[in-house]
């Protein structure tokens, strides 16, 4: 097996995603809470549904990232026996990325609530349902396993 298309790099870039786009999830509040403690922050009125319609759309976002996450890996799941591992663990990847994009929508938002009301339970709340919600969508070793065929160097077992 080529070391370039191994399950342990696989593991290594899916962490190194998940954790750049979690990292963010928590940098959002911290920018909040930067501007809202520096009094820099405008802390105009906003539109009495903007608030509400931010947060559910935000909401909707980071449920529908999970739940995109986990019907895409059934489906990746499913296709196993079909499917190159390189090309699996690569579809796995491809969903991941795109889960945890949507669930960062909810920690965006929050920061734009925040910067616009100048409140920082905005930015901390929606901050933190987005990590609790990447959680989800975090890189294991028994999903990279799953999707990796035999293990080439393991020795030949009589059928």
């Amino acid at each position: 097996m080529d070391r370039r298309d191994s399950p342990g790099r696989d593991l290594v870039v899916s962490l190194a995603i998940a954790g750049a786009m979690s990292a963010s999830m928590v940098l959002y509040p911290a920018v909040a809470w930067f501007v809202v403690e520096s009094g820099s922050g405008p802390g105009v009125q906003v539109p009495s549904l903007l608030a509400p319609v931010l947060t559910a759309m935000g909401l909707t976002s980071a449920v529908g990232g999970v739940v995109f996450f986990r019907g895409r890996l059934r489906r990746i799941r499913r296709r196993a026996d079909t499917t190159a591992p390189p090309e699996l663990r690569a579809r796995l990847l491809g969903a991941r990325i795109v889960g945890l994009a949507m669930v960062e929508v909810l920690a965006i938002f929050g920061l734009i609530l925040t910067l616009l009301t100048g409140e920082l339970w905005w930015s901390l709340g929606s901050g933190g349902l987005a990590l609790a919600a990447s959680l989800l969508l975090w890189p294991t070793r028994r999903q990279l396993a799953e999707l990796s065929g035999p293990d080439p160097s393991a020795p030949i077992e009589p059928s």
